[in-house]
């Protein structure tokens, strides 16, 4: 009996144990005033992380890439000339890469004569590039460490515990991120929609959705291009939308699957979200993915369809983009 009584006992404590842990997990209740302070201080910060450190990385990567390409064109018809077989494989997987945007990454066994020159040479450039990312990348994270300190420090004046707690939680998290990124909330799924992606048509230029692709008909500088793309929908194809373009467009499902439409979520650091909720109005869900194109933070949604359908006039400056096969 003594036994049945501690075994009942200790099942309580551990009930109570996990009670605590999970109501301790849930966010405090922030005032609408205070959800929008953070929002804004988190929509400035990732606005002046695209400026000051992605956009010029990648600008700076694409100027080393064409920097780069000349001289392996080089060894590469030599390699050839002399039929060096297993030297013009590696040369022509270096200029794939820098083709595609990619880095030029030194494997485990050192590259050969006159190719490992080349990747000397390059390593120096890129470790100035990312040294130049990283001090901007420390910047931008102090500037918005200090945001959120002066909300903490407010919420701790008001005795407001709680939300002074999630916010310092919130620094933890992003100090936590030496690439800056910051964590995705736990409420969306930040993956994918399970299934086949659907194929559609319409009426505009298709393209490959991936890094530095351009976006817009009617814009072409090189600043208005796709920035920070999903690793998990990258390669899929996209529709280049008209800039400013307040029309709705008409999708055409020519096989069913899974279709995605990203909007802007917010413009020059401000939250927009007016397309977003058209998207929700047409059961599309947020899947927690985000991509940049200049200034503007883009949100994904996705949705199963079967049928066409017509996305309705939008209010962002990128429009709708439709994402599929």
């Amino acid at each position: 009996m003594k036994n049945s009584t501690g075994l009942h006992q200790a099942v309580l404590l551990a009930i109570a144990f996990f009670a605590v842990g999970t109501l301790q997990a849930v966010e405090p209740a922030i005032p609408p005033e205070t959800q929008q302070r953070l929002k804004v201080l988190q929509s400035s910060y990732e606005s002046y992380l695209l400026q000051s450190t992605t956009l010029p990385f990648e600008t700076g990567l694409a100027a080393l890439n064409q920097k780069v390409k000349p001289a392996l064109m080089r060894i590469s018809a030599d390699a050839a000339q002399k039929k060096n077989l297993d030297l013009l494989v590696l040369i022509k997987e270096d200029i794939k890469k820098v083709d595609s945007g990619g880095i030029l990454i030194e494997g485990k066994t050192p590259s050969p004569e006159p190719l490992r020159a080349i990747h000397t040479t390059y390593k120096l450039e890129l470790l100035k590039l990312e040294a130049a990312r990283k001090s901007h990348i420390a910047d931008a994270q102090q500037r918005y460490d200090a945001g959120l300190a002066q909300v903490q420090d407010e919420m701790t004046a008001a005795q407001n515990v709680d939300i002074a707690l999630h916010v310092k939680q919130l620094r933890a998290k992003l100090m936590a991120n030496p690439d800056g990124r910051l964590p995705v909330e736990s409420a969306r799924t930040s993956q994918p929609v399970a299934g086949p992606v659907a194929v559609v048509h319409m009426k505009s230029v298709k393209a490959t959705f991936e890094n530095r692709t351009m976006p817009y008909t009617n814009r072409q500088q090189d600043v208005f291009v796709l920035s920070q793309i999903p690793a998990s929908l990258k390669g899929l194809s996209f529709f280049q939308t008209t800039g400013g373009s307040k029309d709705p467009c008409r999708v055409e499902i020519k096989s069913p699957g899974i279709l995605y439409v990203a909007c802007a979520e917010s413009e020059g650091g401000e939250e927009t979200a007016a397309d977003k909720d058209k998207l929700a109005k047409l059961n599309f869900k947020d899947t927690g993915l985000k991509f940049t194109i200049y200034n503007i933070a883009l949100a994904i949604y996705a949705k199963e369809v079967s049928a066409s359908l017509t996305l309705p006039s939008p209010g962002g400056f990128c429009g709708f983009i439709v994402i599929s096969k």
